[in-house]
């Protein structure tokens, strides 16, 4: 099997994971996002008052719109633990 070549790994699921990965993969890169959680810790809230373009919103339901907004944008997503970041 071929490896697949990414433009740019992005670390985390949470609101500012996917804020990058969403930019960077509407100007065409090539994303791969890891994550533990997607959503991070914000599907533990039980609501954001006032997140940007909304008034109210519960946290799992914001993270299910999250996840449609990354799908939407083609970000490949793997769920795993990270531990260790390195170059080779």
């Amino acid at each position: 099997m071929a490896e697949k070549i990414y433009d740019t790994i992005v670390i985390g699921g949470g609101p500012s994971g996917i804020t990058a990965s969403t930019y960077l993969s509407r100007k065409k890169f090539e994303i791969l996002m890891i994550y533990d959680k997607l959503g991070g810790r914000t599907i533990q809230n039980p609501g954001e008052p006032q997140f940007i373009s909304f008034t109210f919103v519960k946290g799992e339901d914001f993270v299910k719109k999250l996840e449609e907004q990354s799908k939407e944008n083609k970000i490949y997503m793997r769920e795993e633990n990270v531990v260790e970041v390195r170059k080779e």
